[in-house]
């Protein structure tokens, strides 16, 4: 009797065990984006279906874990978009982690909380929530004591950043917009009273050019006393986007000829991050960022043949430093920061990339009551350039597995700004969602 008692104890064991480290969860909704008729009808903007699935795992007694997060959105200009956040297998001994497959790098926080883009990739979606992904490679992390830690990151391979994507039409030489949130170039120009139609030639480096590029990083940690933690970063890795250059000329048929060649460069990251833990519920952080370009394609400014020109891609350094506080607990988040862009800007060609934030605070909290009723907010305000984002959602789930949210996302700028947000001032929406959730 005490054996079989045993054995079923055992069993019992085993299978919570099993069913609380094997996590798999996700949602199915459909949104749409008009609930007033009070915004502006852009493609792709209008409605869209979102799928996100999410594993989490970790096999007692063999000390390994396990992520996975995928995400699919289809919208009404009938563009897919997915993104794999992260998909990596770790590996637990004693003083050490390996890990491998797409490995994010929390390295600094204002590259996660404000979009930057520079140590990991963003999954871009839309641009109010611009989230990140992870770099494949592999990770290894080692405890000299507990006052110092290191994490080695290294890749032969890189998978580029995919969203938001233009849509190349070789055969008639055009390029539009697959996302509201691509900025599609001119597709005639006028000049003298006359208009010419512009065809596109596109030049992109072959898979081998651009999946197998190095990357190499390093992070050491440092707590000189409990819930203290410095931390500095170096990282060298292609940037996580492609760069162009543009050479156009007037074509024998009056059309505009223009040759557009795309390349990958890398950039080296590298900065710090001071973190305090107060209590079990708040921290705080101070961090500092940089980003050095390697170079910049070449200077294409005097194109003189058949009335041509060129245009180039300049490179800037970035470096910015922010700071905030975060409050976690159960039902609920809010986050209170600080961004300020303390390197110089000056768009010297069409094709510069202008940067998302200058001097920026950020509020944000979302509240979930009994399991049943939920709450979001998020506001983003430049101080320098006078570019806001306001989001806020409501959210309610009468029965277990559906949820209904309502909200609204509004992107505010100066009429004639010369901020990042100014080209997406009509992405605002106020929305209603349907969400299926397991």
């Amino acid at each position: 009797m005490t054996k079989k008692l045993a054995i079923v104890l055992f069993t019992f064991l085993v299978s919570n065990l099993y069913s609380q480290v094997k996590n798999f969860y996700g949602g199915v909704g459909v949104r749409h984006n008009d609930l007033f008729s009070q915004i502006d009808d852009v493609d792709g903007n209008n409605f869209w279906v979102d799928l996100d699935v999410n594993y989490d795992y970790k096999k007692p007694f063999i000390d390994k874990e396990g992520k996975f997060d995928f995400s699919l959105r289809f919208n009404d200009a009938n563009h897919w978009m997915w993104s794999l956040k992260e998909a990596q297998l770790t590996h637990l001994w004693k003083n050490s982690e390996l890990s491998y497959g797409r490995v994010l790098l929390n390295w600094v926080e204002i590259d996660k909380v404000w979009g930057l883009g520079k140590v990991n990739n963003l999954q871009n979606f839309d641009f109010f929530r611009p989230g990140q992904e992870g770099l494949a490679g592999i990770k290894y992390k080692y405890r000299f004591s507990q006052q110092f830690e290191a994490e080695v990151f290294g890749s032969m391979v890189y998978v580029p950043q995919l969203n938001p994507a233009l849509a190349i039409d070789r055969k008639n030489g055009t390029i539009t917009s697959k996302s509201p949130w691509s900025q599609p170039p001119a597709s005639e120009v006028s000049s003298g009273g006359t208009t010419y139609d512009i065809k596109y030639t596109v030049s992109i480096p072959s898979l081998s050019d651009v999946a197998f590029k190095p990357s190499i990083g390093f992070n050491l940690k440092y707590t000189p006393v409990k819930d203290i933690h410095f931390t500095g970063y170096v990282l060298r890795k292609p940037e996580n986007s492609l760069s162009n250059t543009v050479k156009a000329k007037l074509s024998s048929s009056s059309d505009v000829d223009v040759e557009v060649n795309t390349q990958l460069f890398d950039h080296t990251v590298f900065g710090g991050q001071l973190r305090a833990d107060f209590g079990d519920h708040w921290k705080g952080y101070i961090s500092y960022l940089t980003s050095i370009p390697e170079t910049k394609p070449e200077d294409l400014t005097s194109i003189t043949f058949n009335f041509g020109f060129g245009i180039t891609t300049e490179k800037y350094q970035e470096d910015y430093v922010g700071a905030g506080i975060r409050y976690n607990a159960e039902d609920f988040n809010a986050h209170l920061g600080y961004l300020a862009r303390i390197s110089d800007f000056e768009r010297k060609s069409l094709l510069d990339t202008i940067p998302r934030w200058s001097q920026a605070i950020n509020l944000n909290f979302d509240y979930n009551f009994m399991s049943k009723y939920f709450a979001q907010f998020d506001l983003k305000y430049d101080t320098l350039t006078f570019d806001r984002l306001y989001s806020l959602s409501l959210g309610w789930q009468p029965l277990k597995n559906f949820r209904v949210n309502v909200g609204a996302d509004i992107i505010g700028t100066p009429q004639f700004g010369d901020g990042f947000w100014v080209n997406y001032r009509r992405n605002d929406s106020y929305f209603t969602e349907l969400k299926y959730v397991f």
